[in-house]
């Protein structure tokens, strides 16, 4: 416009690629997913001038922001990696190979990371993907090391590296008690498991199904895992001297202060979902949300609750599980679907026995028989989810 100047304000204007560079150089786990996500095709992708100079200038910065792009997702894949964020490592994973399909190793990663989440059709799925995109780009063969662990897979040979990929225990005291807690993943959010009946968070991990589960939400964020007392790796206590759900709920606080966790989403299971009403009620700016699991206010029937086992069935009950504790008790009714499977049935059974001792369990279950929260109920005002099987038997 002749004899003006026009002038655009800079801080008017947020450019993605000003972003994506800023991400990348941050270099945290965040940074660098978001900083990704911004990198979604070729910078200028639809422009076109003819202009020699432009031409190179623009080619040659392609170039840079998708090494960069290749570089932050190399560095986030092994952040992803890291935090056990299984599911966030596939998608990670999978966004390298979008960029460059070339990326071996990348294949090779993304096979183990089926096989850990018990997807083994997608991994050998993947091999041949890498199979057909060497052949057709380079006209090579994958390496060694590829087919060996293709062959590893179609074979169900459990892959080497999976025990170093387990999370570490560690304790914290409470009260008395010494109690084993995991931290997978990053946070926020944090997600707090807490144990129903029994527990052992290392036996957790033996079995694929259970560890995808947990690896699945310590994709949400931070996950934290421990065995109540007198349980799993937590001090054993006698029978006799068994906690309260009072007691117990002071450890799901121990366990957080020893993470630094300020609020948490609570996850309970079957007795664990009560524990977390009542922390819910009694600490609720601790509590971000409950998800129960196959929970109950109450365990046994009353004159006002015609729900669940009469006093006489529980009764019979508890003196089954001191009778035939060593076996995989009681697995048709907790895990109908892997009844009839061998291996899980041989885990279930060494679950419940590195999870307490015939009297303890027996004990826990008394404990249960006199468990009524219905009046915390009212009190819980934060968002929660109940969720239970159809015909729960529990």
């Amino acid at each position: 416009m002749e004899g003006q100047l026009v002038r655009l304000e800079e801080s008017a204007v947020e450019l993605d690629v000003a972003a994506f560079e800023r991400g990348v150089a941050q270099g945290t786990r965040d940074a660098l997913r978001e900083a990704t996500a911004l990198h979604r095709g070729e910078l200028l992708e639809s422009l076109r001038l003819d202009e020699a100079p432009f031409d190179d200038w623009l080619a040659a910065e392609r170039q840079r922001l998708r090494e960069l792009a290749l570089n932050a997702l190399e560095k986030l894949l092994a952040m992803d990696l890291a935090a056990g964020a299984l599911e966030q490592a596939v998608g990670t994973g999978l966004r390298l190979l979008a960029l460059d399909p070339l990326r071996e190793g990348v294949h090779r990663t993304l096979m183990d990371l089926y096989v850990r989440q018990g997807r083994r059709t997608a991994a050998l799925r993947q091999y041949q993907r890498c199979v057909e995109v060497l052949q057709r780009e380079l006209g090579v063969a994958p390496e060694a090391a590829t087919t060996r662990r293709f062959r590893e897979i179609q074979s169900d040979a459990p892959p080497e590296p999976a025990a170093a990929a387990l999370p570490t225990t560690r304790y914290v005291r409470s009260g008395d008690v010494n109690l084993a807690y995991q931290v997978v993943g990053e946070g926020p959010p944090d997600l707090v498991l807490v144990p129903g009946w029994v527990s052992n968070v290392e036996c957790f991990w033996e079995e694929p199904r259970v560890a995808r589960f947990l690896r699945q939400l310590a994709s949400i964020g931070r996950l934290i895992l421990f065995d109540k007392r007198g349980t799993g790796l937590s001090d054993r206590v006698p029978p006799n001297a068994l906690p309260t759900l009072e007691q117990r709920m002071t450890d799901v606080r121990a366990v957080m202060d020893a993470v630094g966790s300020k609020r948490a989403t609570l996850v309970g299971y079957s007795e664990g979902g009560s524990m977390c009403a009542l922390f819910a009620a009694t600490y609720p700016d601790r509590a971000a949300g409950l998800v129960m699991i196959g929970s109950y206010a109450r365990m046994i029937q009353a004159p006002d609750h015609p729900w669940g086992p009469s006093a006489d069935d529980y009764a019979r009950y508890v003196e089954l599980v001191e009778r035939d504790w060593g076996g995989p008790l009681g697995i048709a009714r907790r895990a109908p679907s892997a009844m009839n499977d061998e291996a899980f049935s041989r885990w279930w059974a060494r679950f419940l026995r590195m999870s307490a001792s015939p009297g303890a369990a027996a004990a826990l279950l008394d404990i249960n028989r006199e468990l009524d929260l219905r009046h915390v109920l009212p009190a819980i005002r934060v968002p929660t989810l109940v969720l239970h099987a159809v015909g729960d038997q529990t």
